[in-house]
């Protein structure tokens, strides 16, 4: 089962008075999305329940995932545990100053717990039908969270910065004013001590879950080369949601994230999609390691959803060899590529394609031409004050039909 830990709101930063913040304000409000964060922020969400059957996600970004995509969606992607809720008992970060310093400790805030949650959201929602929704996104989100000890996982996070303190190319990444054996710094490397903690919790998190892709800020990058060096790839691995959208965009297939801002396609039909037996084989599909991402990033982008016979003895050089390959090499390559989901689904003629081509790309095109339609006949009844028919005479009054000329042109 795929999953991943859905991490990006963590490193979401504010502006408040002139100062920089993790999340949160000093009064602990939620900022609205502006609306390119907005933008970013659905779209990683939508291609992360197209790609993984669970998303994780940090019991500090609840508030912020029902403000991105309203009320009642957050409530149907709990409700079918699609998202879960990791609960870490509101481990949070603050500096307590230390004469010229400043101390970073971990702390259990009550201001992250469902208890505080609930009493914000019923303030947000105040006079809105949709606040009967409260009880039971947060019954269903405590009922199926997953619990983890946020102060020993904290105290794992800062051996782990005190690591990276001896790493130069991490600290010169970030540009630490001076060299620490501690989390005692100076004011202008709070920021950067942030950022590094936030990276680290991130990792350990995932870790400890055993959560398969970890989704973060693009900005990390340059960090994560400098903790893992040439590692990297192999360790941490590229941005699948990043892959996923560049395929999509490659494909010409209709801009999912404007669609579901815009109303023409719902949560609820995305999940449908999500959750069709094709739906379930891509996921299935790309999960599995057995594969050469080069190559099958070529039959994802290929025209059709056919596939030559030739075209899977391509990929089993990178099937996970068996105890045959070592005594007889060519059968061994052949045996161990049975084995792989990839190679087996192609043999069988299943290709990702057709969740691709002939479910997500059909749908989408379906629901933008409707909307289209839908606005045509708003600028109908805009203009004539009616629907006119295509065979009707058109209301310009040039005795042709409708089809044939203002709605020809329209």
């Amino acid at each position: 089962m795929s999953s991943i830990l859905f991490d990006d709101l963590s490193y979401r930063t504010c502006l408040f008075d002139g100062k920089e913040y993790y999340g949160r304000s000093l009064d602990n409000s939620i900022p609205d999305f502006q609306q390119w964060e907005q933008h970013h922020y659905v779209s990683r969400l939508l291609y992360a329940i197209l790609t993984n059957d669970i998303i994780y996600l940090r019991i500090e970004a609840l508030e912020q995932i029902t403000h991105l995509i309203g009320l009642k969606d957050a409530h149907y992607l709990i409700q079918q545990k699609i998202i879960v809720i990791i609960d870490d008992g509101g481990t949070v970060n603050a500096f307590l100053p230390n004469g010229e310093d400043n101390l970073m400790m971990n702390l259990s805030s009550s201001i992250i717990k469902f208890d505080a949650i609930e009493s914000r959201l019923n303030d947000r929602y105040k006079g809105h039908t949709v606040k009967g929704l409260i009880p039971t996104l947060l019954y269903n989100a405590e009922h199926h969270k997953s619990t983890i000890d946020g102060t020993w996982l904290m105290h794992l996070t800062e051996n782990e910065i005190l690591a990276d303190f001896q790493n130069q190319r991490v600290t010169n990444v970030l540009a630490f004013s001076r060299e620490y054996s501690n989390t005692i710094v100076k004011d202008e490397d709070i920021f950067p001590l942030m950022r590094l903690n936030q990276v680290n919790r991130s990792l350990i998190y995932q870790q400890e879950l055993t959560i398969k892709t970890l989704s973060t800020e693009a900005a990390i990058q340059p960090i994560l080369n400098a903790k893992f060096g040439r590692f990297r790839q192999e360790v941490v691995g590229g941005d699948p949601l990043a892959i996923f959208e560049h395929i999509l965009n490659n494909k010409r297939i209709p801009d999912l994230t404007n669609l579901y801002l815009d109303g023409v396609i719902s949560l609820g039909e995305i999940v449908k999609l999500r959750n069709s037996i094709d739906g379930k084989k891509f996921r299935q599909w790309l999960e599995s390691e057995d594969y050469n991402h080069d190559e099958v990033y070529k039959i994802l982008l290929s025209n059709g959803s056919s596939i030559l016979q030739n075209t899977w003895l391509r990929l089993v050089r990178w099937a996970a060899p068996t105890l045959i390959g070592f005594i007889n090499p060519s059968a061994g390559v052949v045996a161990s590529a049975t084995d792989s989901f990839v190679v087996e689904n192609l043999i069988n003629g299943w290709h990702p394609n057709f969740f691709l081509d002939n479910q997500l790309s059909i749908r989408l095109d379906n629901a933008l031409q409707t909307q289209r339609e839908k606005e045509k006949k708003h600028l109908q009844i805009e203009r004539f004050g009616k629907i006119v028919g295509r065979n009707n005479p058109c209301p310009c009054r040039s005795g042709k039909k409708f089809k044939k000329c203002c709605g020809f042109k329209g």
